[in-house]
């Protein structure tokens, strides 16, 4: 059992308070994973030809009931609140990979990539005061499915230390959705059926230095597509004072990136430290826009993600790592 505790004080300009509320959650669940992955590499006769294909599958499920309790001091009311939720996701993912050698230094590659998540969530939300009456307003079950799809070809030089590879690559986001207050009930909204096609660069160089000092950059463009709850176009009131609506016309997130990478590994301890850095220009951008309701003395935050044009990020990691011991 999980218990979350929360005590929220809201004030106007001049610091007076104008609502105090008081949040007592609990949450009994169970959940449980499957993981399996396999592969396969061949080598033929021919020196540098390589073939490779790979899949997995990926199960997981959430099974959970929350009591949601909450009291607002100044209109002096309470709210109770039992949410009975399930949650599943299956995802089957392959991918393949076909190396043919041109010369000595050049290759050339060839690349396929699937993926398809299944997701079903089932919230049904009951009043404890009224003899554990679904409220329908705030109970929902939904399908999603995402199936991802992406062929292309690159072309690698290696020599020496020396590595440069330039590919590119079509890729498709298939997104559909059906949404009902529980299964088997009509749906509340059209199905949400959407298909995103790209066609996506990348551009890879390296160096290895003779000291094992290594220097990378890479550049590509990416696309990513909305999360589940993102689109949910139910709201989510766990707390009286926020409230999450998703937003079902939420296109993906595309971006620009490049990224400057530098290590060094010592072949004698084993040490080893990383510095990473990216930046990022964004097409698209996914963010959250937030308003403000006053109905007398509540106030109440909705929250809702929606897509916004430009903005950059830069983001820098470092990392380093030493044995302990070493063993002969």
């Amino acid at each position: 059992m999980v218990r979350n505790r929360q005590y929220q004080l809201f004030s106007d300009e001049n610091n007076n308070p104008v609502n105090f509320i008081n949040l007592d959650n609990t949450n009994n669940g169970d959940n449980w994973r499957v993981a399996a992955s396999t592969i396969f590499r061949h080598k033929f006769k021919k020196k540098g030809r390589s073939f490779a294909i790979s899949g997995g599958y990926n199960n997981s499920r959430t099974n959970g009931m929350e009591s949601l309790n909450s009291s607002n001091s100044l209109l002096l009311g309470a709210i109770r609140q039992s949410n009975d939720g399930e949650n599943e996701t299956q995802q089957y993912k392959s991918s393949l990979l076909l190396t043919e050698p041109i010369t000595k230094r050049w290759f050339w590659e060839t690349f396929y990539n699937f993926n398809k998540t299944e997701n079903n969530v089932n919230r049904q939300v009951a009043d404890p005061e009224n003899a554990g009456q679904r409220i329908d307003s705030l109970s929902v079950f939904y399908k999603n499915n995402t199936l991802y799809n992406r062929a292309g070809t690159s072309l690698r030089y290696a020599y020496e230390g020396v590595n440069v590879s330039f590919g590119l690559a079509a890729q498709q986001i298939r997104l559909n959705g059906e949404y009902s207050r529980d299964r088997n009930e009509p749906l509340l909204v059209d199905p949400i059926s959407r298909s995103y096609n790209n066609f996506v660069p990348n551009i890879e160089m390296s160096y290895e230095f003779s000291n094992h000092l290594e220097i990378s950059s890479n550049y590509n463009y990416r696309v990513t597509e909305p999360e589940l709850q993102q689109l949910q176009p139910i709201p989510n009131v766990n707390n009286p004072a926020f409230r999450y609506v998703g937003n079902p016309d939420l296109a993906p997130e595309t971006n620009h990136s490049i990224g400057l990478n530098l290590g060094y590994w010592n072949p004698g301890n084993f040490a080893n430290f990383n510095i990473w850095s990216e930046y990022n220009v964004y097409d698209s951008k996914i963010v959250e826009s937030q308003s403000t309701e006053f109905t007398g003395n509540l106030v109440r935050v909705t929250a809702r993600p929606q897509n916004v044009v430009g903005g950059t990020r830069f983001s820098t990691e470092s990392g380093r790592a030493t044995p302990l011991s070493r063993q002969n």
